[in-house]
């Protein structure tokens, strides 16, 4: 009542402080959800109150509590009537608000609720009547993609608006896609599906850390789509760019390149340049951007000599617009072994096969590829088929590990990785071992 304007709020208290307090309370004493519910609503029929902001006040404190806690079994049913019907109710000033009620109770039904209580400033926004506010998330190169947030969205349904603007076919290519939580080069994290997004935001806002979203591919169990739009192919361009020219792509084991992949290198630089739309001829020291590394170490190919072949080659197809440069890239790439991995530092491994014990683990829809961290060959391999488990756990001293159980329910062996990513690493695998679950219960293949 104090929260709706019929009573006088306690001295110092403010109506954010009011609603915080109730939600906290419900939180501790779950038996009484039922009743708070059953008095929202109460206070949402016919409500007759002096204050003509009452009403609206007590739908906005239903919608909040809705994406927090679910009712009883038995009142269930009841409550899910009372917010169809007053969702339906054209021309009323509550419908609107009704409708996100019964999203949000949707919501905490599927995803079990919210858990951090919400911040002032979202307190606030809500009993200003805004039901939504939008967000941005950048794409791979910087593109941002804007989306729509309400008190209930799930990491889910944040990932699935991007992939809309993709205009991808289907929901299972959907799930090839994750967001994370960039705080810096080397502090972001992988953040859960089912995890609210509001939530996620108050916790880093009160830990008072700069942060933005990333979304991205993060399983390749579906091919390419050339024919795709251009928001498509140039996230696809954009992500896959960075681990080619990082080397992780390119394995050379006697280092010597064969020639049909040198030529491919001088093709990728070139379709690079003009998808960049660089007006002048590149220069030795502008073609360092464009050359993987590891390919750029070799003895006995110098830089000048990869200069000069661009530059021979970039005659040819000046006619070629940036977006045929990215698709014709991509087409090529895709055929390389390691295309479509994602790529883990690990710092050591339990198995004499990989000497040194430290690695790249490059992770796709084959499996387990665990590579020389000087050539990128492979010294290690397990398919998906051979992965029993993956469990991350921590020392004492804080170091991180993810053991791997590998084989057979009869027979096998388990793994030891430690790397400062585990949480990640564990994420992904669970990611591939349910995407490729999903792809064969629908039948593809």
């Amino acid at each position: 009542m104090r929260f709706m304007n019929d009573y006088p709020l306690v001295d110092g208290m403010e109506a954010t402080e009011c609603a915080s307090f109730l939600l906290a309370t419900c939180k501790a004493h779950p038996q009484l959800r039922d009743e708070i519910f059953c008095q929202l609503v109460k206070q949402t029929t016919d409500n007759r109150s002096d204050d003509p902001e009452s009403c609206m006040r007590g739908w906005f404190l239903l919608s909040l509590f809705a994406s927090y806690y679910r009712c009883g079994d038995q009142l269930l049913p009841h409550l899910k009537m009372y917010l169809e019907t007053n969702a339906h109710l054209s021309r009323a000033p509550h419908q609107a608000i009704a409708a996100q009620c019964l999203h949000n109770l949707q919501q905490t039904i599927k995803y079990g609720g919210r858990r951090g209580m919400p911040s002032k400033s979202e307190l606030t926004a809500a009993l200003c009547g805004r039901l939504a506010n939008h967000l941005l998330c950048m794409l791979p190169g910087g593109v941002p993609a804007r989306i729509t947030v309400t008190s209930s969205t799930v990491i889910r349904d944040a990932v699935d608006q991007v992939c809309e603007t993709l205009l991808l076919k289907s929901y299972l290519e959907n799930l090839e896609f994750s967001m994370y939580s960039i705080i810096g080069p080397d502090d972001y994290a992988q953040l859960q599906e089912k995890a609210y997004l509001m939530d996620v935001m108050t916790d880093l806002h009160n830990r008072k850390q700069d942060f933005f979203f990333l979304c991205q591919r993060t399983s390749w169990i579906f091919p390419l789509r050339f024919d795709g739009n251009k928001s498509y192919i140039n996230l696809m361009y954009q992500q896959t760019r960075p681990d080619y020219l990082d080397g992780y792509l390119l394995a050379i084991p006697s280092k010597i390149l064969p020639n049909h992949t040198r030529e491919e290198i001088v093709l990728l630089a070139v379709l690079q340049i003009q998808a960049s739309e660089m007006k002048t001829i590149p220069h030795q020291k502008d073609l360092e951007i464009f050359i993987p590394v590891n390919a750029q170490r070799l003895s006995n190919i110098s830089l000048s000599h990869w200069t000069s072949q661009v530059n021979d080659y970039l005659k040819n197809i000046r006619n070629l617009t940036p977006h045929e440069c990215q698709i014709k890239f991509l087409e090529i790439l895709s055929r390389w072994s390691k295309f479509g991995s994602t790529f883990f530092p690990i710092k050591s491994v339990s198995d004499d096969k990989v000497r040194g014990g430290s690695c790249l683990l490059a992770v796709n829809k084959q499996g387990l590829y665990f590579c020389s961290r000087k050539t990128n060959e492979t010294l290690m391999y397990f398919s998906f088929h051979e992965l029993l488990s993956a469990r991350q756990r921590m020392h004492r001293s804080g170091t991180q590990f993810l053991d791997v159980k590998c084989g057979t329910l009869v027979r096998h062996k388990i793994l030891e990785l430690r790397t400062d990513k585990a949480e990640d690493l564990g994420l992904l695998i669970d990611q591939y071992i349910r995407v490729q679950k999903t792809v064969a219960e629908n039948g593809l293949p």
